[in-house]
């Protein structure tokens, strides 16, 4: 048993049983019974077993006396029987454990060990996604028949979570075989990243989705909202039967189009992620008139871009942006140093 390998942090956690408990180590690793030597036992293998990673339950019992591995499993069912039931003994244990985990040479071993973890999921992320990216190569013979394709369109500058909730939503509600995601062109905005790169952040979002694709229309000269020359190219290329869904200003662009245009697609619906108000109310009205099938969101989910991109240049307080979006967009931004840039003011 190599008792060396955790030798600072257990000289950490008896340091401050000592400062705590008032109790000394020679009597917590001795065979005496007293209560407050248990106590100071059980605080002692929960610690170790909840921050020293990959340590065994007898490594463990080797640093109190050399206890077997029945002893450690013993104190540690102990524990979850007595925290947060037995109030001197939750503060007892909360008093140590806070003190251990402030220590600076623990901070450091933590930071470092997140370092690492990271490491390890940049090589794992990369074989899953090997993997999944075969396995929706399989699928492709089915581009052979014909599917109800609903192509998603935005500037995806990030994609956000609001855009799944779109995607998912039409999937399910008007039975597409898939969603595409189709990502518009934009010069017009100061912190836009290129049309590439919002691919490969789509990409990596809906990964896990086999449902979800991610389209390149590859046109040249595309033009910002040149919606239908993007369709027009795509619905030529394949086979399948192609919706377009909107957010509700571009659909409103939609509907001087001439009637050609529009009977193209088999469906145009439209979504609004912002507040039901009365103007948005009469947008829907206009676009309904116009034939245009509304996505009904069950709440409000505007997620406002430059929020989000002054958070991102900046890369002050990503962790705000959980939950905002997609774990792994927020990875990909981070790991290749998407929108960082100062902000002028």
């Amino acid at each position: 048993m190599n008792n060396t390998k955790y030798k600072e942090e257990v000289d950490i956690i008896f340091n401050i049983l000592e400062e705590e408990l008032s109790v000394k180590k020679v009597n917590i690793v001795s065979k005496s019974r007293k209560a407050e030597l248990i106590e100071a036992r059980k605080i002692f293998c929960k610690i170790c077993k909840n921050n020293l990673l990959k340590i065994t339950l007898s490594e463990i019992g080797g640093f109190i006396g050399k206890k077997d591995h029945s002893s450690v499993h013993n104190a540690l069912k102990s524990h979850n029987s007595l925290y947060g039931s037995d109030v001197k003994y939750t503060k007892n244990f909360n008093s140590v454990n806070y003190k251990f985990l402030s220590n600076d040479l623990i901070q450091l071993k933590i930071r470092n060990t997140i370092k690492e973890l990271k490491s390890k999921k940049i090589n794992l992320t990369k074989k899953i996604e090997n993997k999944i990216i075969k396995l929706k190569d399989v699928l492709e013979y089915e581009n052979k028949k014909q599917k109800k394709i609903g192509l998603l369109f935005g500037e995806f500058d990030p994609i956000d979570n609001g855009d799944l909730i779109v995607a998912n939503i039409a999937l399910n509600r008007f039975k597409f075989d898939e969603i595409w995601f189709v990502v518009k062109n934009n010069t017009n905005n100061k912190y836009e990243l290129e049309k590439k790169q919002r691919l490969d952040l789509i990409k990596h979002s809906t990964i896990d989705n086999p449902f979800f694709k991610t389209y390149n229309s590859n046109l040249e000269n595309e033009k910002q909202d040149d919606t239908f020359s993007i369709f027009d190219k795509t619905r030529q290329k394949y086979s399948h039967k192609f919706s377009l869904i909107l957010n509700y200003e571009d659909a409103l662009l939609l509907i001087n189009e001439s009637l050609t245009h529009l009977s193209m697609a088999d469906n145009i619906y439209f979504f609004n992620k912002k507040e039901n108000s009365l103007k948005n109310k009469a947008y829907d009205l206009k676009l309904k008139y116009a034939l245009f099938q509304k996505i009904n969101l069950p709440l409000s989910i505007n997620m406002k871009s430059d929020v989000i991109k002054k958070i991102l240049s900046n890369y002050e307080n990503l962790e705000s942006l959980r939950y905002i979006l997609p774990n792994e967009c927020i990875y990909m931004i981070e790991k290749k140093g998407f929108y960082k840039k100062s902000i002028k003011v």
